[in-house]
């Protein structure tokens, strides 16, 4: 849920009606704002994210995977502290820790 709401701006499920909120969350019934112009693939994470069934759902190292997330190079495990003042140069993002 959390990549639908920092994409989005709302929690999936959410209703005005906590009823309503619970039945989606039970059907897994959520949609995509049409005013939202979201990638194909920051779509089709989020739909094997949220699926109904738990045992169908991405796992963290295949959530780690998807296109949306890594872009064909590597996912450093860490990164300096100096990434809170200025990014990281190419170099460390090429030598993943």
């Amino acid at each position: 849920m959390n990549r639908y709401t920092l994409l989005i701006g709302t929690p999936p499920f959410e209703t005005t009606d906590i009823k309503l909120t619970y039945k989606k969350i039970k059907e897994c019934s959520y949609s995509f704002p049409p005013n939202h112009n979201l990638s194909s693939n920051a779509k089709d994470l989020i739909m094997k994210i949220l699926r109904r069934e738990p045992e169908k759902r991405l796992g963290l190292n295949e959530i780690l995977q998807h296109p949306f997330i890594n872009h064909g190079g590597q996912i450093p495990k860490t990164l300096p502290q100096s990434t809170l003042a200025c990014p990281p140069t190419n170099n460390y993002i090429k030598y993943p820790i």
